[in-house]
């Protein structure tokens, strides 16, 4: 069998068919469900005439369990465009590329699926060999809950923020705030002004400065 349209490597093999011409079906089959998370081979009508899951969580999905179905049919409503742009390049002997296609899952949730297919020759055939990206998605979903998480604390931490610089503003005692290293005033509110007579901003000592001024 002659794959059509095979996808190109960065170092590809000098001698293809000394390399793995020897290989047999079985030894084939063997190679490709390793290197790959589901297999299909699909007829000239789109229908599905053989199959290999490598990966059990697909399996527990449903996915792969589609042998006669047309594959179309397997993908959500989002996706059959693209199931189907995909088989008639690879039938065409066109370029292919990765493309991510979205199944039903047995859980009422979607699969994504990354696929490339590949023109078996004359015959019409089509074999698509697909990569689970279920892992992928979840850790994109881990990560946006952590940012999310992220974002609710900052928010609350202004929030929080807000409350103490109005409690700081309107108190009607004298408030400072000292750096204990250098012990010198960083902050201090209204009150604190007007029982020192100081106009505002004068008790925040420089850093050069290492005493509060005082009212004369």
């Amino acid at each position: 069998m002659t794959l059509l349209a095979t996808p190109s490597a960065v170092l590809p093999f000098r001698h293809p068919e000394g390399a793995l011409g020897m290989l047999g079906a079985g030894q084939a089959a063997g190679v490709v469900s390793a290197a790959s998370d589901i297999t299909l081979v699909i007829d000239g009508k789109g229908r599905i005439r053989d199959r290999s899951v490598s990966s059990g969580e697909l399996a527990r999905q449903g996915i792969g369990d589609w042998l006669d179905k047309n594959w179309i049919d397997t993908v959500t409503s989002e996706s059959r465009t693209k199931a189907s742009e995909m088989l008639d390049a690879a039938k065409a002997g066109q370029p292919s590329r990765w493309r991510e296609l979205n199944h039903p899952g047995e859980d009422g949730g979607t699969v994504p699926v990354r696929y490339f297919a590949l023109g078996a020759g004359d015959s019409g055939d089509v074999i698509v060999v697909g990569r689970d990206l279920q892992p992928d998605a979840a850790l994109q979903q881990r990560l946006m809950q952590v940012q999310q998480s992220v974002e609710r604390d900052y928010l609350r931490l202004r929030q929080a923020e807000g409350r103490y610089r109005l409690l700081f503003q309107t108190a009607s005692e004298a408030v400072l705030i000292l750096d204990t290293t250098s012990r010198r005033i960083r902050e201090a509110n209204p009150a604190a002004s007007r029982m020192t007579g100081l106009e505002p901003g004068a008790l925040v000592v420089p850093a050069e400065t290492g005493a509060v001024r005082t009212p004369r």
